[in-house]
This record gives structure tokens, C-alpha cells and sequence, in this order.
């Protein structure tokens, strides 16, 4: 381990802290107006917020429950629960960064609240693509399928969508209209489970990195 490295990563961390992760749909013919082939369309955010260290943690959700467009009611959302300052905690920043760039190219009046959250994005890859921590038990990756149950006792194993590319199928199904009302309502569940999880194994993987910190001092 790196602790001058881990350290000055955590020191880039400003309070209150959004953990924040997006799903998105995509298909080779353009399901909406505006969009091109096999463009990435955010349909879902998770947000887990933290005011303070140690403080209570509050979990916001957006998933988009009808056939049509979701971009808009997407962007007022997160601009709606992201603040105007404090770090935005992703994992892969380059995903998300490059959704804003289209939400932002899409929707102009919202482009500087996006850009405001982009700019506040710290990426919690990094301490593990740079191996500045690391676990055998990862084997080798840096996935946070990989780095969430080497580092804590959770994983991805109870939820039934345990992947984004089998959350964007499905929700393409919905989209397509090609699921019974049932099948919709399971979907939905699902989704918002698995979705609910990336954040929060965020949130848990950095309580490890600072624990690992503080022991270092």
C-alpha cells in the first residue's frame, strides 16, 4: 500500500460527498429524438449523500418508469440533488463525464449545473487502478464487482442484475415494450436495486480506504 499516495488521494475529498452512478440504454436504431445509433441514454441515477465524516447517509434514485425520452426528467434531477458543492464520488469517471457532455450538448439551459457536476467528480478507481491499495483477491482486476467483496463483506451476488450491460438489455425490453405489466414491476424492483448497490459499495469502499489511512497515521 501507498499511504502517501492514498493519502493525498483522500485528501482531494470535500464534504458533503454525492456517490453518484448512472444506467443507461442504448440501441444501433435510435429509440428517441436526438439521439444517434448505440448512444449511451441515461435512464437511472443512484445517489448515496453523506453531508459530513461519519454523518448519516441518504439515498436518492432516479429511474425513468415510462416509454418515452428520460434525458429531461434525468437532468432535472440530478442537478435537483446534487448540490452546488462538495465532491461527486464515481467509479470510472470517463462514463459518466462523457454522459454529461451529452446531457449538456442536448439540454444547453442545464449545461452549466452539469458542467458544475462534472467538474466535482473524484474517481474512486483510481486508488485501485493505480494500486495504491490492492488484494489478492481482486485477481487482478479493478472492477468494483472485484474490489467490493476484497475489501468488504458485500457483493453483488444477492441481486438479480448484478451488471450494467444485463440492466440496459432489460430496460431496452421495457422500452420496446416487449414485457408484461408484472415483468415491468419485477424490473423496475430490480433495477433499483442493483443500481442502489453501486453506490453504496462506493460509499463502502471508501469508509475502507480512510480506515486503512487512519491506521497509517
Amino acid at each position: 500500500m501507498d499511504k502517501l499516495a492514498l493519502k493525498d488521494f483522500l485528501q482531494t475529498l470535500q464534504y458533503p460527498l454525492y456517490f453518484l452512478d448512472y444506467e443507461t440504454v442504448s440501441h444501433a436504431v435510435p429509440l428517441f429524438d436526438g439521439t444517434c445509433p448505440y448512444q449511451q441514454v441515461p435512464f437511472q441515477f443512484s445517489l448515496h449523500i453523506r453531508q459530513l465524516p461519519k454523518g448519516e447517509l441518504r439515498h436518492v434514485e432516479f429511474l425513468h418508469r415510462d416509454k418515452s425520452d428520460p434525458r429531461l426528467a434525468f437532468v432535472k434531477a440530478l442537478v435537483e440533488h446534487c448540490g452546488k458543492e462538495g465532491s461527486v464520488v464515481v467509479y470510472n469517471q470517463s462514463f459518466e463525464e462523457q454522459r454529461n457532455v451529452e446531457l449538456s450538448e442536448a439540454f444547453p439551459h442545464f449545461a452549466n449545473r452539469i458542467s458544475n457536476i462534472t467538474q466535482r467528480m473524484v474517481d474512486l478507481l483510481i486508488p485501485f487502478r493505480n494500486r495504491i491499495i490492492y488484494s489478492p483477491k481482486q485477481n487482478g482486476s479493478v472492477s468494483i464487482k472485484a474490489t467490493l467483496p476484497a475489501f468488504t463483506n458485500l457483493s453483488y451476488e444477492s441481486v438479480e442484475i448484478a451488471e450494467g450491460t444485463a440492466a440496459s438489455r432489460s430496460y431496452l425490453n421495457y422500452q420496446r415494450g416487449m414485457l408484461t405489466p408484472l415483468e415491468v414491476t419485477m424490473l423496475f424492483e430490480k433495477l433499483s436495486k442493483y443500481c442502489e448497490l453501486d453506490t453504496h459499495a462506493m460509499v463502502s469502499l471508501l469508509e475502507v480506504l480512510e480506515l486503512k489511512e487512519s491506521k497509517l497515521c
